[in-house]
């Protein structure tokens, strides 16, 4: 586990080694450690890892920060995306930790199942969101407060409502 590690392109020596090691093939299982909070981001370095051809297994961290956020990741449809085991863990608490430590113990035992994956970075993106889209359900909150930050984020809709909410600070401000 890398903290802020999101590529096999890392900036950060041990970014470097640890993308080496993959690269090289040094290694015969990964386990990668996916934050459950924000999946897509985490997945696109999961999907560099398995597109390597190694050997990985999944731990899905975080799972009770997602939950209280009204996210929730089904493991068995992240499994079957995958095509490699995927174990629910919450780090902070220990829950998890064996769990996680078998799967990667069977796909060292029986190798990997061969996961196509696009070799551009916006291919390995939009996989990323497709299946990261796939696993997570929103609470009703979750889906507004998401729909939300699309809207304002987008720059064809976030700069109108930025302008608007400018012009009527401005107003209120003067006159």
């Amino acid at each position: 586990d890398l903290p802020g590690c999101y590529d096999l392109d890392g900036a950060s020596e041990d970014q470097r080694v640890a993308a080496d090691v993959i690269l090289r093939r040094d290694v015969d299982a990964v386990l990668v450690v996916l934050d459950a909070t924000n999946l897509a981001r985490n997945l696109f370095l999961g999907l560099r890892v398995a597109g390597t051809g190694v050997p990985v297994a999944y731990a899905l961290n975080l799972v009770d920060e997602a939950e209280a956020r009204g996210k929730h990741v089904d493991a068995a449809i992240l499994s079957e995306a995958l095509r490699a085991p995927v174990v629910r863990t919450v780090a902070s608490r220990g829950e998890g930790a064996r769990d996680a430590l078998r799967a990667a113990l069977s796909v060292l035992a029986r190798g990997g199942a061969a996961l196509e994956v696009p070799s551009d970075a916006p291919g390995l993106h939009r996989l990323a969101r497709q299946i990261a889209g796939r696993a997570t359900t929103l609470s009703g909150e979750a889906r507004a407060e998401s729909r939300l930050w699309r809207l304002t984020t987008t720059p064809s809709t976030g700069l109108p409502i930025l302008a608007a909410t400018l012009l009527a600070i401005f107003s209120f401000v003067y006159f």
